[in-house]
């Protein structure tokens, strides 16, 4: 793993005498503002050792807010796919990642010969259903897209990507601090193990990163006054699903589709631990299927790399208001979205806005009308982005409604 600072908060009007923690400062300065009613003059005209002594109190008493202006952007490189799922189940950052869809990733060679495999086969198959795509460089890179986020699905999470994450000052302490709360657990889910790796060179990582020579992490800083630590996996029996303005609902998922999903952060995920299961069941894509006999040697060839695939099902709690899968739907209700997680999106959406008839009628009635049996681009209050090639009518997922 390899850990650079891309960029940090360059603040206009905070100016560091020598430098000296630059980058606990501008929180420093910030939080004069609730003792300031002219906070900007303050933040002019503070003399230096006021602010330094802020800092030093406001750290002392687990004051944190303050440290979440200031902003780091991390390219985190040769970094494996499950620990990237641990860092962006956390609902506050940004990010980027190499995709599945666009790049192959870097693998070891016997995974890298059932990737290669199944990547044949699907792209000949859509090949054989589209043959003008011959003369179209637009048609036959949509089909290598498909082709290759297929094909991923047999690579193990113990795989190698490239992310950049953005974030706070203090929510990077406490990653820090919940990376370290990890390394110090007594047992480890099959899932978990394959992170642990990840988890020590991280910590290694950061305690080295600096602005000015100042330690981007800070003793008392990391100390979450929360008590909290990753929430990825959990260990949890499926309720009875509730449908109202905030829902509760459970489903199989692949990992694949997962990391699609938790990128709607207002949603709540929560994996059951995987050593639980009974059965181990996998994902098989709909381009998969549809070829004579590869279903079987999709399973086949998966289970013999031994790995622990993206393909492989996983039980998942999702809780939240159901204004988030509208707002969800906005992304996913759309032929170009990965298969999955569409599927996954449109299923829970009918699940809970039909399941909230009892709730509240008339609202279940109207979240039906405008958001099922049709893709984004036909929802009245979405706004077309550009896109070469729309969705018809009759691309849409549809469910029988009962009016």
């Amino acid at each position: 793993m390899k850990i650079t600072l891309l960029e940090h908060s360059m603040p206009a009007y905070v100016s560091v005498e020598g430098g000296d923690d630059l980058p606990f400062i501008l929180g420093a300065k910030v939080m004069a503002t609730c003792v300031s009613n002219d906070p900007v003059q303050t933040i002019l005209t503070e003399p230096y050792a006021k602010t330094l002594a802020r800092k030093d109190d406001t750290l002392l008493y687990r004051h944190h807010s303050g440290y979440d202006f200031e902003h780091l952007t991390l390219a985190i490189e040769d970094v494996s796919k499950i620990f990237c799922m641990y860092l962006n189940n956390l609902h506050v950052y940004s990010t980027e990642e190499t995709s599945g869809r666009h790049k192959e990733l870097e693998l070891p060679a016997k995974e890298k010969a059932v990737f290669d495999y199944f990547y044949k086969e699907i792209y000949d198959h859509l090949l054989e259903q589209n043959p003008n795509a011959q003369n179209s460089k637009a048609a036959l890179r949509k089909i290598r897209q498909v082709a290759l986020e297929n094909a991923r699905y047999t690579t193990g999470l113990g795989s190698k990507t490239n992310i950049c994450y953005g974030l706070s000052l203090r929510q990077l302490n406490y990653i820090y601090n919940w990376a370290n709360k990890f390394l110090d657990k007594k047992e480890y889910n099959t899932y978990e193990t394959l992170a642990l790796d990840d988890m020590r060179q991280f910590v290694d990582s950061i305690q080295d990163l600096e602005i000015n020579n100042v330690k981007l992490i800070d003793q008392m800083l990391s100390k979450d006054p929360y008590n909290r630590e990753f929430n990825l996996f959990g260990d949890f029996t499926p309720k009875p699903e509730t449908y109202g303005t905030t829902y509760e609902v459970y489903y199989d998922a692949s990992s694949t589709a997962f990391a699609q999903l938790h990128r709607h952060r207002a949603i709540n995920y929560l994996i059951d631990n995987p050593d639980k299961q009974q059965e181990i069941s996998y994902y098989i894509p709909q381009n998969v299927r549809a070829i004579e006999g590869l279903s079987e040697e999709w399973i086949d060839k998966i289970e013999a790399l031994g790995n622990v695939p993206q393909a492989r099902l996983l039980t998942v709690q999702e809780t939240g208001h159901y204004m988030d899968i509208v707002n969800r739907l906005k992304e996913r209700a759309c032929c170009l979205a990965q298969e999955e997680t569409r599927m996954i999106a449109c299923d829970v959406a009918y699940r809970v806005f039909t399941g909230m008839e009892s709730y509240d009628e008339a609202l279940s009635q109207q979240l039906c009308d405008r958001y099922l049996n049709k893709n984004r681009c036909y929802f009245e209050d979405y706004e077309r982005c550009a896109c070469r090639t729309p969705c018809k009518p009759s691309d849409a997922i549809c469910y029988e409604l009962n009016k």
